[in-house]
């Protein structure tokens, strides 16, 4: 944004179906996210920018911290902060579970907004399965701590969404180029 000034930029955040249609009407430019191969109309395109992977995390305070080692047992009880049905990210999660041979966690809440995950994590001792990108810096900053519970290589592709037909504004065009900036700088940044 500081390469064009007088810019006004909006950010849509919502179901990745709302978003989709919208991309398609024209009523937004692109969609920022994972990238859902499946589901896709054959009037859009992707460029994957990142592979993210899963993570399951706490508050740097909740007691599983405290324990020598933390298994499946340990967790199989917790409650969780789990994305919606059908999202990627939590059918990567139930896949884990079902590897495991691990029911569906009982106490659940469904949530796509990561404001609302922060809260929930740091008022209780919930864990939350999010894409290790969104909890980078609160990880760093210790806020938040990964759970060392399942694999690590357990990842998502992450990238641009965009109808084929579009030919971006300079504006635009200046913010995919950022993106693909960002994303290589990601790939530099170390492990959390």
């Amino acid at each position: 944004v500081h390469d064009i000034p007088d810019i006004a930029v909006t950010i849509v955040d919502g179901l990745y179906e709302n978003l989709l249609h919208d991309l398609c009407s024209g009523e937004i430019d692109l969609i920022v996210g994972s990238i859902r191969g499946g589901l896709l109309p054959t009037s859009v395109t992707t460029e994957k920018l990142v592979d993210d992977s899963l993570a399951v995390v706490a508050r740097f305070d909740h007691p599983i911290f405290n324990l020598p080692r933390v298994g499946i047992d340990d967790v199989r009880a917790s409650k969780w902060i789990l994305p919606r049905k059908g999202a990627p990210l939590r059918e990567h999660f139930d896949d884990l579970l079902r590897a495991n041979g691990l029911p569906t966690p009982r106490t659940v809440i469904e949530v796509d907004s990561l404001t609302a995950i922060r809260s929930f994590l740091l008022a209780d001792d919930w864990l939350a399965v999010v894409s290790r990108s969104q909890v980078y810096y609160e990880v760093r900053q210790n806020i938040l701590k990964l759970v060392a519970v399942f694999p690590t290589s357990v990842s998502r592709p992450v990238g641009l969404t965009l109808r084929k037909d579009y030919m971006p504004s300079r504006s635009v065009q200046l913010l995919i180029e950022h993106l693909r900036s960002v994303a290589t700088d990601m790939m530099q940044l170390p492990a959390v």
